[in-house]
């Protein structure tokens, strides 16, 4: 396969320069020195510092060579002098039990198995120096060759001393014997001894290696096998234990108890031993399988390639029938390796089942065999008849077919492990399969267009031969106007291809500004690791770059660069510092705003946020860089169909004028008809620059392609070491936090009360209140009201001491806060140990692959600067590592330079990201060391033992202030216990409680003074009330025996200044009461003053309503059962009240309730109190009567009046003459108002009676008026 992609890339590369901006080329030899113009001091120490310097480098890479051979002496003296422990056991171990045998065998097994794992280190370490020497070799024999040709060119210097000492201007004494032409000679055959002996010592140490790598091989399987038995012994020895066990509890059953289960034993035995059977079969069954399909792919052999001929053959069907070969091959070698790889699964799934039923059979077996032995001792002592157990269940029989069944299981076992191991490597060979095919079929595509394109050619020669020369003139017009037309469609595709691939490069640039926080410090502290990559490859490939052109960038700035390597850091200087000078000031406020804990935390913690963030950053941008790859390789691909149209056309029209050249030489055209242009056409320029164009394009699509694929790769190290590395920061993030708590924690704890603000002491004071009122019983509740001033002091000084006890439990619960969030530091620690750990194997992963992708890329960019020797290279790498790399074609002498920088480059990011690997797997090492996590528990452990002092004492104090349990008493010893009662009560209460019970004795005392001052103001009151309430009642009684029924209203106002002074004497001696019980009376009074008010104004017309009523009984306007006037109807009052009076209406019979205020406020009027019921009447007497019976109407009118004795007659007379009428005025009263009603009916009634019986007649029913 190699074969092949070199042929072809060969033949792609040289079919013109590369697809890319000429760079300026520049002389690499060095400045010739005019050296017959230096004096001889100077040309002498010239000549000698020239040396000197390259023997210097010879000297320095020989010297490390040297150091690397003891190196590797040292390690192959160690690896050759461990020793592994025997096998077998010492004769000494015969005479043990079996389970103390079982742990001696497990001890040496252990023993062994480490040994033998010390060995494969040190085989592996001697690889690794072995790898190191051949290295080393490689770069002293390039400093020997560089020194051999800095000899070479030494000998100007040496044929000019010659030279001048032949003409006598140089003495022979002065010239040193270094440049003596002997001593010349012997050096450039010491040079060519040491060039010999590299040689050699490089093929010997390829062939030790070859020896060290079957050496690892044969020690790993050694290490396997000693693994196994390791695990088989401790299986056995955890078996023995088990069954000594078993034999204590089953030599305590009786023996019929025994067989029963010995016969449930040997029944369940016999489907397990059908399913073991079952999945051994299985088993093997593919294990078979897998053996076919492993031959099957071993008997698929690859196509000779040594038939492959170059692009440029002149018949490439060979070419075309080994690449179509190779295809086929690798079609069928990734379809049997899948098929592999689906057997090998299954054997790994059937070999874990088998496993699995092999334990239970094995532990089954290792039950009975437990049982047997014991009923065959039952069966020795008699107990039991042997024969009641089967041969083929007896303890012998058993233990046989336990050792087939592990025996079995180990080759089981060592097939599966086997195709872990294979399923291993198939997916890199499914990959390289892959990867062969896709360059195959490339080199494929490409031959045929070439070999088309050649065709074609011949094709079109042919074809013009026919041609008239009118028409060929003609044609070659056509295709220059053809030619013409496709320039803009190239430049366009062209622009649209640097379009695209500035977006490759934007995208480069981001993810390379994306740099590991430890990877930018690398890069700072090795700059100079850079310049001797660049140098080492250089004196590899035999280029000198001049100090000129090592100052320049590498790459272009067109589309020609593609592959360039974009630089990690594109900020302008003015932006770096502004943002440096931003970030100090960020970094100095936050500093000044919250004090750092523990700067060691808050640096590990950015430092893991940084890298997460842009691990995650980084995938984002591959992501995207992936599809402008993709963009950029269709474009690429558009650009390419172009540039062949093209290219077809300018062939045809290069044929064509080749063509018109020859007839016009045969004189079949003249000069006049060849068309201008002609002799450009046929210096083929364009046609050069258009199969470079389209070489160059091919060759980076296929690079874009390239690396596509390696940016769209799975990844899953860097997923799991992401996830790992972002679980582990925010464990960090919380420690930050926590830390951060912990320093305010303390702050507030070393605070002082004058430093709270008021609201806080506020708080406090409540707080301290509030406890020692939820302390207090009922009884010293009662008597909290009692007026002391003794009593008040101590209660002042027990709030104090609340007051000190509510801050000290604050202290206490901020020590608590701190001891919880110090033991949450601890277990976060405690938890970061096993990410860590996890983390490793990752990181130590990358750095693997890291080292991988190095060593390819150093392998391919040295073959391909030297492609005589590629052979050898990929040879020796695939002899190191066991890969074989696929690489391009050689590299062209005028781009050999730009490929070494990008090539150098490349290899400086490779190391400064080992170095970064190497910082981050030391740091995280180091966080599991004892200087690492461990330190930092220690310390917060320390941390939890000075808050643990600090709490006692705060407790202390505490339990001096509130007092100790009874418990704490008990345990005191007698020299510390207290001595007095008075001390054992101060013990156990504490100052507060001594306080309360002393100021509950102060106010048991007061107490009785109070109760006697109470209960003599309350019989004061008592007796005052009823002596009022006597007076008062004698007055009544004797107000009603005086006036009756009229003394209503005097016995109501009586009641109510009986009730007004009742009301004052016991407020009075509420007042009096409240005044020994200590309450200040004169703020009761003031507020009872005050409350008066505002009653007062709230119940004006209650108040109103009572003053009328008091008014009324006062000014005696009617009582109960007159007759009065309201609002113009009649009304007789049923009730007067001191708020209300009821009266009810004469004519509708409604009880109306009116106000006393209103009734006060109106005009009324006591009909009842009038001399009688007046009655006016107007009689009108008709004019047909006479005088004397208008007088006698009169006389006999007032007869009637007269002769009633209920009435009395105030006047009569003839009053007027109105309406044709006589009008005779009367006005009676009736005497008794009681009785208006019906006197009044009899009195009409008469007068009608008689006036008609006179023949007196009226002239209009007469008007009666009532006032």
């Amino acid at each position: 396969m190699k074969k092949i992609i070199v042929a072809l890339l060969w033949g792609i590369f040289m079919c013109g320069p590369l697809w890319a901006e000429e760079v300026g080329k520049e002389d690499s030899k060095h400045e010739k020195i005019e050296l017959h113009h230096l004096t001889n001091k100077a040309l002498l120490e010239q000549a000698q510092t020239f040396f000197d310097k390259a023997s210097a480098d010879s000297m320095g890479e020989l010297r490390a060579l040297s150091k690397s051979e003891i190196f590797l002496n040292q390690g192959r003296q160690k690896s050759e002098s461990s020793e592994i422990p025997a096998e077998e056991l010492p004769p000494s171990s015969e005479e043990l039990s079996s389970l103390e045998l079982a742990k001696v065998t497990s001890e040496h097994a252990k023993i062994r198995f480490d040994a033998m794992k010390k060995r494969l280190e040190l085989i592996e370490a001697e690889k690794t120096l072995l790898e190191k020497l051949i290295a080393q070799t490689e770069t002293a024999r390039t400093a020997v060759n560089t020194f051999s040709k800095k000899l070479e060119e030494l000998n100007l210097f040496s044929i000019e001393i010659s030279l001048r000492v032949d003409d006598g201007t140089l003495s022979i004494n002065e010239v040193p014997e270094l440049f003596q032409p002997e001593n010349m000679e012997n050096r450039e055959q010491e040079i060519h001894i040491q060039q010999d002996e590299l040689e050699k010592k490089t093929e010997v140490a390829q062939k030790e290696l070859e020896n060290v790598v079957s050496r690892i091989k044969e020690a790993k399987n050694a290490l396997n096998k000693a693994e196994f038995r390791h695990s088989s012994a401790k299986k056995n020895h955890s078996r023995q234990l088990r069954s000594h066990e078993l034999e204590k509890e089953y030599s305590r059953q009786k023996p019929e108890r025994l067989s029963a289960q010995f016969s449930e034993l040997q029944e369940e035995q016999v489907w397990l031993r059908a399913t073991f059977d079952m999945a051994l079969k299985r088993l093997t069954d593919t294990q078979t399988d897998s053996a076919r399909i492993q031959k099957e792919l071993e008997a698929l052999l690859p196509p000779e390639t040594e038939r492959l001929q170059a692009v440029s053959s002149e018949e490439p069907q060979e070419s075309f029938k080994t690449l179509n070969e190779l295809i086929v091959y690798n079609d069928k070698r990734t379809e049997k390796l899948g098929e592999l790889r689906s057997s090998l699964k299954n054997l790994v799934k059937r070999g874990e089942s088998l496993e699995g039923d092999a334990t239970i059979l094995a532990e089954h077996l290792f039950t009975m065999q437990v049982i047997a032995k014991i009923l065959e001792d039952f069966a020795d002592s008699g107990k039991t008849d042997l024969t009641l157990i089967p041969e083929a269940s007896r303890s012998e029989s058993l233990a046989t077919g336990a050792a087939v069944v592990s025996k079995q299981t180990s080759e089981s076992l060592a097939a599966t492990q086997k195709a872990r191991e294979q399923l291993a490597q198939i997916d890199e060979e499914v990959k390289k399969s892959g990867t062969a095919r896709k360059k195959a079929q490339d080199l494929l595509a490409n031959l045929k267009k070439t070999s088309e394109s050649v065709l074609e050619t011949r094709q079109w020669e042919s074809a013009i031969k026919d041609l008239t020369a009118r028409k060929l003139v003609q044609n070659f017009q056509e295709l220059t106007e053809k030619l013409k037309g496709k320039k803009p469609v190239l430049q366009k595709y062209r622009e649209e291809s640097e379009g695209v691939y500035q977006a490759v490069k934007d995208e480069k640039l981001k993810l390379a500004s994306l740099k590991d926080p430890l990877l930018r410090s690398s890069r700072k502290g090795f700059l100079e690791d850079k310049e001797n990559i660049l140098k080492k490859l250089c004196e590899f490939a035999g280029v000198d770059l001049s100090a000129k052109s090592r100052e320049k960038s590498p790459g272009p700035t067109d589309v020609s660069a593609k592959t360039d390597e974009p630089e990690a850091d594109t900020e302008q200087p003015s932006e770096k510092s502004k943002k440096s000078e931003e970030s100090k000031k960020s970094e100095k406020s936050k500093k000044k705003e919250a004090p750092l804990p523990d700067s060691g935390i808050e640096i590990y913690q950015n430092r893991l946020s940084t890298r997460v963030r842009i691990i995650q950053e980084q995938q984002k941008h591959r992501a995207e860089l992936v599809k402008a790859l993709k963009s950029l390789n269709q474009h690429l691909g558009q650009y390419v169909i172009v540039l062949e149209e093209t290219r077809k056309l300018a062939i045809q029209r290069y044929v064509s004028a080749v063509e018109m050249k020859k007839r016009l030489g045969q004189g079949q055209l003249n000069s006049s008809d060849i068309p201008e242009g002609i002799t450009e056409v046929l210096k083929r320029d364009m046609i050069s620059w258009l199969e470079s164009e389209a070489a160059e394009a091919v060759n980076f699509q296929i690079r874009a392609r390239e690396e596509s694929e390696i940016f769209d790769g799975h990844d899953e190290n860097i997923k799991e070491i992401s996830k790992l590395s972002t679980e582990i920061q925010t464990l960090a993030g919380r420690r930050l936090d926590i830390l951060y708590k912990l320093k305010e924690r303390e702050q507030g704890f070393e605070q002082k009360r004058e430093a709270l603000s008021e609201t806080e002491l506020q708080s406090l004071d409540q707080k301290a209140l509030r406890r020692l009122e939820a302390e207090d019983r009922i009884s010293e509740f009662l008597l909290g009201f009692i007026p002391l001033k003794r009593v008040k002091n101590l209660t002042g000084l027990m709030k104090a001491y609340y007051t000190e006890l509510t801050e000290l439990e604050k202290k206490q619960e901020n020590l608590n806060g701190q001891r919880a969030l110090t033991e949450l530091l601890i277990r976060l620690s405690e938890e970061e140990k096993p990410l860590i750990s996890e983390l490793l194997p990752f990181l130590h992963r990358q750095r693997q692959q890291l080292e991988i992708e190095k060593e390819e890329y150093r392998v391919r960019i040295r073959a391909r600067l030297i492609p005589e020797k590629a052979e050898k290279i990929l040879s020796s790498f695939e002899l190191k590592t066991g890969r074989r790399l696929s690489t391009l074609g050689p590299i062209q002498e005028e781009h050999r330079e730009k490929e070494i920088r990008r090539a150098a480059e490349f290899l400086f990011e490779k190391h400064t990201e080992i170095v970064a690997a190497d910082k981050w797997i030391a740091l995280f090492e180091q966080r599991l060391t004892p200087s690492g996590i461990n330190k930092e528990i220690g310390k917060y452990q320390y941390g939890i033992g000075m808050l643990d002092t600090r709490d006692s004492g705060i407790q202390r104090r505490i339990e001096y202030i509130s007092g100790h349990s009874p418990d704490e008493l008990a345990k005191l010893s007698p020299d510390e216990a207290p001595e007095t009662e008075n001390d054992r009560r101060s013990f156990l209460k504490g100052r507060i409680g001594m306080l309360r019970a002393e100021r509950y004795q102060v106010q048991t005392r007061q107490a009785g003074v109070v109760v006697a001052k109470v209960t003599v103001i309350f019989l004061i009151a008592i007796l005052i009330t009823w002596l009022v309430g006597r007076l008062f009642h004698r007055i009544m009684t004797h107000s009603q025996k005086t006036d009756g029924k009229k003394s209503l209203g005097k016995i109501a106002v009586f009641r109510l200044l009986r009730t007004l002074c009742i009301f004052l004497i016991w407020f009075l001696a509420i007042v009096s009461i409240l005044n020994a019980l200590g309450f200040n009376v004169g703020a009761i009074i003031a507020g009872l003053g005050i409350g008066g008010i505002a009653f007062a104004l709230a119940s004006k017309d209650t108040i109103a309503d009572m003053i009328g009523g008091v008014n009324l009984f006062l000014s005696k306007a009617f009582k109960v059962g007159d007759r009065i006037l309201f609002k113009g109807e009649d009304a007789d009052v049923e009730s007067i009240g001191l708020q209300y009076t009821r009266l009810r209406m004469d004519a509708t019979k409604f009880l109306v309730t009116v106000p006393n205020s209103q009734l006060s406020q109106t005009e009324l009027f006591n009909v009842t109190s009038a001399p009688g019921y007046f009655v006016n009447i107007n009689l009108a007497l008709s004019v047909r009567n006479t005088k004397a019976q208008a007088e006698l109407a009169i006389k006999l009118i007032r007869e009637i009046i007269e002769q009633n004795s209920e009435t009395k007659l105030d006047n009569i007379r003839l009053a007027s003459f109105d309406n044709c009428s006589f009008v005779i005025s009367l006005r009676y009263c009736v005497t008794d108002f009681s009785l208006r009603h019906p006197v009044r009916t009899q009195i009409h009634g008469e007068i009608v009676r008689r006036i008609q019986e006179n023949d007196i007649e009226l002239s209009f029913t007469p008007v009666f008026l009532v006032k």
